[in-house]
């Protein structure tokens, strides 16, 4: 990855906060709306915690009605600055065994880092390096299999390690896929997608 990526850089600005009085159910539904993995706990513009969509998820398959957010929050924890370099930032999640970290400027919540943000920043970056710092744009963006696409092992007699594979990880099976849908917020192969 890129160590001159920022977090600023990958961060998502908007994210879904609720308070602590909040019904879970509440907090939930607002989640899957907004196709959130996990909601910010506010109190007036501090963050207090964070609800997991498992979480909520499990209070909701519980028929727990009346339990409040404040009952199921975990602390919001990691914080990181804005302008930390973003694998630092992911050191920092794997660390704590956490997919997001709270994006802080000044001591102020600017914004939510989430393991996607993170792999889809590791992915441009890729790119980027791929056609050495040409802009990349939907009119010249090489497809596989296009005379000007990237390298393989037929166009140039072997193994390029400059050569980034198209293939994605199913986050149900954990098999390789060159198409990925977004199901029910995850991204899912075909013969996930079925099922």
């Amino acid at each position: 990855m890129n160590t001159d990526v920022t977090v600023r850089d990958a961060m998502e600005r908007e994210f879904v906060g609720v308070s602590e009085s909040d019904s879970v159910r509440a907090a939930a539904e607002l989640m899957f709306e907004e196709d959130a993995d996990c909601i910010v706990v506010l109190r007036g513009n501090e963050p207090v915690g964070v609800v997991p969509s498992r979480t909520a998820l499990g209070v909701v398959l519980d028929d727990a009605d009346d339990t409040s957010v404040s009952e199921v929050m975990v602390d919001p924890e990691p914080t990181v600055e804005s302008e930390t370099a973003l694998v630092v930032a992911e050191d920092r999640m794997r660390s704590e065994a956490t997919p997001w970290a709270l994006v802080v400027d000044e001591g102020e919540l600017v914004g939510l880092l989430t393991e996607r943000d993170v792999l889809m920043a590791a992915t441009l970056t890729q790119e980027e390096m791929r056609t050495e710092g040409q802009e990349r744009t939907p009119a010249n963006r090489p497809e596989f299999g296009d005379a000007d696409g990237p390298p393989n092992a037929e166009t140039n007699g072997g193994i390029d390690s400059e050569t980034y594979s198209s293939q994605s990880i199913c986050e149900v099976c954990g098999s390789l896929a060159r198409t990925l849908s977004n199901v029910n917020g995850q991204l899912v192969c075909s013969d996930c997608r079925d099922v």
